[in-house]
């Protein structure tokens, strides 16, 4: 597939980052704008062609990593698409009790702080091994490297070879010639081009009335609600089981097995082959995207349905009525994580039906929250599926 600006870029509004006030918003990735689930796997299978056709890999030395949270489904696509069987890991910012961490920054970032658990590298990584880092956009090379620092001063006597593999490249071709000259492969499928961000960004408007708190509509009064709107929890609530987690690590093989069991259980549960000419809509919850992407290309396998898929997200993106502008209107909602963290999902719409997937462990008032958004586009029918 070949990819064009139009098909990949279009430009938002960060809120409040004065480090970087603009944010591309790729529309077949999946995350803050509702995608159909075979095109992001396509445009995940592309970046792997190109990948495993420009480099030869040793399997049993070779860990790629995805990193969170819009890049995790890359990453993970990146592994299922490996003619081998690849181990994979993707960063963090989420804690895990007893498990140690390496932390190294993300500069230009809305939560600048990311981790990937130790263990599984200690279990992969050899004094030979290849690391692929898997990205949507790679802005200067500055977090990339941060990271290598941090492998390198952790394992001092191993001698690792990397390669960087993303959707978007903004690296000029000075830097991408230094990190070259290091001996660090560089895939892509798009440089990022050289617009006036700013000029373009100046020229719209964001009105205050698309920015929607969803606490604030779960405390409506309900005289002010009608009919499916004052329901304010989901119509189901599904525990699939046969968990794995990517932030401890996977054999992206034994994942894949995962999700198609996954998908197996949840078509049968729901009852999926009894719908037809619908429109469902899978949600992720933050870092994890690449199950639900699975998922909802499972019901576009074996329906006739519209399907598709996207994920709350911790990026706060200003939102614009605007037809050109790619954010249309935003829902800030409690994390299914943290209840004192703050999320946010953008472009909402009406569906026949809501498949919300989350791995979280935690009870906060997100799914409550999100309910009574959908409730307000009229979405008919409610699962939450929590795999975990």
């Amino acid at each position: 597939m070949n990819y064009k600006e139009n098909d990949l870029i279009t430009i938002a509004k960060r809120e409040n980052n004065s480090k970087r006030s603009f944010l591309l918003v790729n529309p077949l990735q999946g995350k803050h704008i509702p995608a159909v689930p075979s095109q992001c796997l396509e445009l995940f299978s592309t970046l792997a062609k190109q990948v495993f056709s420009e480099q030869k890999f040793d399997y049993k030395h070779t860990l790629i990593i995805g990193f969170a949270e819009t890049a995790t489904a890359i990453g993970m696509g990146l592994a299922a698409c490996a003619p081998f069987p690849a181990a994979y890991i993707q960063t963090t910012r989420e804690h895990f009790e007893g498990k140690e961490f390496l932390y190294f920054s993300e500069e230009h970032s809305h939560a600048t702080d990311q981790m990937v658990i130790r263990e599984f590298l200690d279990e992969h990584l050899t004094k030979d091994s290849h690391i692929i880092f898997a990205e949507d956009e790679v802005t200067t090379g500055k977090t990339i490297e941060n990271f290598i620092r941090v492998l390198t001063k952790t394992y001092p006597d191993y001698h690792f070879s990397f390669s960087i593999a993303s959707i978007l490249n903004g690296m000029g071709e000075e830097k991408r010639n230094e990190l070259q000259n290091q001996g660090i492969a560089i895939h892509f499928l798009l440089p990022v081009p050289t617009f006036d961000y700013e000029k373009i960004l100046s020229e719209y408007s964001y009105e205050n009335a698309l920015r929607l708190r969803c606490a604030e509509l779960t405390s409506c009064s309900s005289s002010s609600l009608t009919g499916r709107e004052s329901i304010s929890l989901p119509d189901a609530t599904i525990y699939p089981g046969n968990y794995q987690n990517t932030r401890l690590g996977v054999m992206a093989p034994k994942y894949q097995e995962l999700c198609q069991q996954l998908s197996v259980k949840i078509f049968k549960e729901v009852g999926l082959a009894e719908f037809s000419g619908k429109r469902v809509l899978v949600l992720g919850t933050e870092e994890l995207m690449y199950a639900g992407i699975y998922l909802g290309n499972y019901i576009e396998n074996h329906t006739n349905n519209h399907t598709f898929f996207h994920a709350t997200t911790r990026s706060p993106i200003l939102p614009s009525s605007e037809e050109t502008y790619p954010l249309h209107k935003r829902y800030q909602l409690t994390s299914f994580y943290e209840q004192n963290r703050t999320t946010y999902l953008y472009n909402l719409d009406t569906y026949d039906l809501v498949l919300v997937l989350t791995d979280s462990t935690s009870n906060t008032t997100a799914m409550q929250e999100l309910c009574q958004a959908l409730a307000l586009h009229h979405c008919n029918k409610i699962i939450h599926i929590i795999w975990r």
